[in-house]
């Protein structure tokens, strides 16, 4: 590790200090001085020195002393100089502001730069300090606000993280780790969550499309496809046999075409009738709505059991992260009550801590009025725990009983789903055989039918059996054997994509169950991930904290309602957070924060302490010290050095 110490700063009209010598030798000091005597303006020097800025880190800020008129006394130069011993080599900085005249006034300022009495350009000089230590690092080293308190969250988290060092991969998620192939966390949840939208919009247009198909079979009469294939041969055959004895007969037919017309239209009506009979549906398609309503509501209460589990394991991973987080209140609260505690058993103070003479009563009374008002506050933020504990633990009480409520439903639904499948079977199988078995109807049965037939007979008896008659009755068999071909050939083509058909639902009805599963195994691989980034998280807080004696730092919030986390940083002590803590706390967190990242940098540099004589805290900081004390009635800087024999804490 790298050691700088400061062994003495000098100071010439600098501010309000005209000369001043801190000549500490590398050891830890108390300056000790009234306030507006100088303390801060040596820390300030100190800091121009290195970098050309004060305190507060303004670069521009007043550094010359002004008479009674608040004007710059002219004819001056403000000059600091630091020695330091860097890893036992002494090396000297020198930093010199004077006037730049032009015909004897004053036209502005020129700085000059010296590092071992070798003058420097700035740029040269700037270099040197920043390969020495990086301003930002410098801050986080010296400045016991800066890391926790201005440093940008992001920026602190990310130096927090390097602190850390390498995190174990929490035990259980191996398959989630070997699923991952070189993505990270977040990019592997990002395209898991692309693939559900994906296969969910794929999965919701699966049943516009089967119902589309089975519009279309709706019109399909099933029927054997050898007994088809004999009838057209049949149909073939008599066709051509009609038409032999057509050409036969086709010269005889000179008599009673009137008549004949009027039969051939009996003959035809008789056939559009017969065709009708044939093509009537209706009783197969209540069958076939039975079926499709049976795989809908079978479908409907299959996927209200797996949302009824999805939910259920929710509702456990969120009662998880409400425990945690009502374990952390429950300490929380006990911090108060033990600082409440130790406030209550300690009385006001009766005497000066600077004579040791009894306060009169009006200050005792103004010191118990304090004590009072330390309870008071620490009493409200009690109760204000103790509200946010019963929030929780009511909220858990009625997560667990709805767990409990859902654990009871979802083994109820599963039977009932069990069930349903069997029923849905064993109807699917009988309106099969409905279908199958549904008897052809017979056209001997129609009255209109036998209307028609009695017409045509009635009107060959009047002609007799001439043979114009025999020519039209091989016509109309003729175009009755076609008409059957024609109707045969259809069902033929008709059973190719009516199988074609139901292959097809098989397939889409796969497809939308195998769809139905991918965002089923998603949705449960969505869910190991948010249970690997909350145990993550933790292992995360725990490597982290592990490296600190008294601060611990709070790296992720638990999202109660949204069941996730979200990435934060602040420092808390015994469970108070960094923007509710005292000061004395604040410097207390900032001393054990500068111990870690010295060692994480390697670099140990010398710390000023202002308003030091406010910490009643152990200073525990392993670098050389210098306090700054306000004590009433000193009007000049004192200098007390802190040899390290008399330094078990600095």
């Amino acid at each position: 590790m790298r050691t700088i110490r400061l062994d003495k700063l000098v100071i010439q009209n600098f501010k309000g200090l005209k000369e001043f010598a801190l000549d500490v030798g590398g050891d830890s000091a108390v300056i000790t001085a009234a306030n507006g005597v100088g303390k801060t303006t040596v820390y300030d020097a100190w800091l121009w020195l290195l970098f050309g800025k004060d305190s507060t880190g303004r670069a521009e800020f007043e550094i010359r002393p002004v008479d009674e008129n608040n004007e710059a006394i002219k004819g001056l130069e403000v000059m600091v100089e630091g020695t330091l011993d860097i890893d036992g080599r002494r090396l000297v900085f020198r930093r010199l502001q004077k006037e730049r005249l032009v015909k004897d006034q004053v036209r502005g300022y020129t700085t000059d730069y010296w590092i071992d009495d070798v003058p420097k350009k700035e740029s040269d000089y700037q270099d040197y300090i920043a390969e020495l230590i990086g301003e930002n690092t410098f801050k986080m080293l010296t400045d016991l606000a800066y890391f926790n308190g201005k440093l940008h969250w992001t920026d602190r988290r990310r130096v927090l993280m390097e602190v850390g060092g390498d995190i174990t991969e929490p035990a259980g998620f191996d398959n989630l780790l070997a699923a991952l192939n070189g993505r990270t966390i977040e990019e592997y949840a990002k395209m898991l969550g692309e693939q559900k939208k994906a296969h969910a919009k794929r999965r919701d247009e699966i049943n516009p499309r089967i119902d589309e198909i089975h519009k279309g079979l709706e019109s399909y009469v099933p029927g054997d496809a050898v007994v088809l294939e004999d009838k057209r041969k049949l149909s073939q055959a008599v066709r051509e046999g009609l038409e032999a004895e057509r050409q036969r007969l086709v010269g005889q037919e000179t008599q009673r075409q009137a008549t004949i017309e009027q039969i051939n239209k009996l003959t035809v009506k008789k056939l559009h009738r017969e065709s009708q009979l044939k093509s009537d549906t209706g009783g197969i398609n209540a069958f076939l709505e039975e079926k499709a309503d049976l795989e809908s509501k079978y479908a409907e209460q299959e996927q209200a059991v797996n949302k009824l589990w999805i939910e259920l394991r929710t509702k456990e991973n969120a009662a998880q992260s409400l425990e945690a987080d009502l374990d952390k209140s429950m300490e929380m609260l006990a911090s108060i009550r033990a600082e409440y505690d130790t406030a209550d058993a300690k009385p006001a103070a009766d005497t000066c801590y600077a004579c040791g003479q009894k306060l009169p009563a009006d200050k005792l009374a103004e010191n118990e009025q304090k004590r009072k008002t330390s309870l008071l506050a620490i009493t409200e933020r009690g109760n204000k725990r103790k509200a946010i504990v019963k929030e929780q633990k009511a909220a858990l009480d009625e997560l667990r009983k709805h767990i409990a409520e859902l654990t009871e439903q979802g083994k109820k639904a599963e039977a009932e789903l069990r069930q349903a499948e069997q029923d849905k079977n064993r109807r699917l199988a009988e309106v099969d055989e409905a279908i199958k078995n549904r008897p052809e109807a017979d056209p001997s049965a129609d009255a209109e039918w036998q209307g028609i037939v009695a017409g045509i007979a009635k009107l060959q008896a009047e002609i007799g059996h001439p043979v114009s008659e025999l020519l039209q009755e091989i016509e109309s068999r003729k175009k009755l054997a076609e008409q059957e071909l024609a109707e045969v050939n259809k069902s033929l083509a008709n059973a190719d994509r009516a199988k074609r058909d139901r292959e097809r639902i098989d397939e889409l009805e796969q497809e939308e169950k195998d769809l139905a599963q991918k965002v089923a195994d998603i949705d449960r691989q969505l869910i190991d991930i948010a249970e690997y980034k909350l145990a993550q998280s933790r292992l995360i807080e725990e490597a982290v904290n592990d490296k600190f004696e008294h601060v611990k730092f709070r790296l992720f919030d638990y999202l109660l309602k949204e069941g996730g986390i979200k990435e934060t940083c602040e420092a808390t002590y015994k469970g108070v957070p960094y923007s509710d803590m005292s000061r004395g706390e604040k410097f207390y967190c900032g001393i054990d924060t500068i111990n870690v990242l010295s060692q994480r940098y390697g670099l140990s540099v010398p710390l000023f302490i202002d308003n030091a004589k406010s910490m009643t805290m152990p200073i525990e900081a392993r670098s050389q010290i210098i306090r700054l004390c306000a004590e009433k009635g000193v009007k000049k800087l004192q200098v007390q050095v802190v040899k390290p024999k008399e330094k078990a804490v600095a």
